[in-house]
């Protein structure tokens, strides 16, 4: 095989270890994509029963004010009413102060524990995500270059083949 033959394979398979390498790239940029955003969608379903619950008790004020507003407060005369209005008021103060407490708690642990976690792994995907385009060109132009080189690999062993053809057909036929 001569020089150039032997010269343009290496530079198809120099080209075609480039392309290979950069697309090992893009498919690590998509696997730390993925995997930041499965981390971010986990604590983010992680808080989420939290913040049903959070919810539960603010419904439950909603309906105790409701009840508050909708019952005669009563009188020193009317203390069945007064005592009826007393009772939901009492409950309507205990269920403020446990969806103030819960929403305290609830506030704090965002602050100090989702929200970190949130911003890293939102930071992580945003990264990843914005590898891959420039990665995706790099690596099409170097499958052009590929092409290009496979191309140059064709015409460099077109010789190779016409001697070869012709070499087959002496052997078959002679040399007449």
């Amino acid at each position: 095989m001569d020089k150039t033959v032997k010269n343009t394979i290496d530079k198809v398979s120099g080209n075609y270890k480039n392309t290979e390498d950069k697309a090992q790239e893009i498919d690590d940029a998509l696997d730390s994509y993925e995997a930041a955003a499965a981390n971010y969608n986990s604590v983010a379903d992680e808080m989420k029963p939290r913040f049903e619950k959070r919810a539960d008790y603010k419904r439950r004020v909603n309906e105790l004010k409701v009840e508050l507003q909708n019952q005669d407060p009563g009188s020193n005369i009317d203390t069945v009413n007064k005592n009826k209005y007393q009772a939901i008021l009492t409950k309507y103060n205990t269920a403020v102060k446990n969806y103030n407490s819960y929403t305290t708690d609830l506030d704090k642990d965002y602050a100090e524990k989702y929200k970190p976690l949130l911003d890293k792994y939102e930071s992580m995907a945003n990264q990843a995500y914005n590898n891959i385009a420039p990665l995706t060109t790099e690596y099409n132009q170097l499958k052009e270059l590929l092409v290009s080189s496979a191309d140059q690999l064709d015409d460099a062993l077109k010789p190779v083949q016409a001697a070869t053809d012709k070499a087959f057909v002496t052997a078959m036929v002679g040399d007449d």
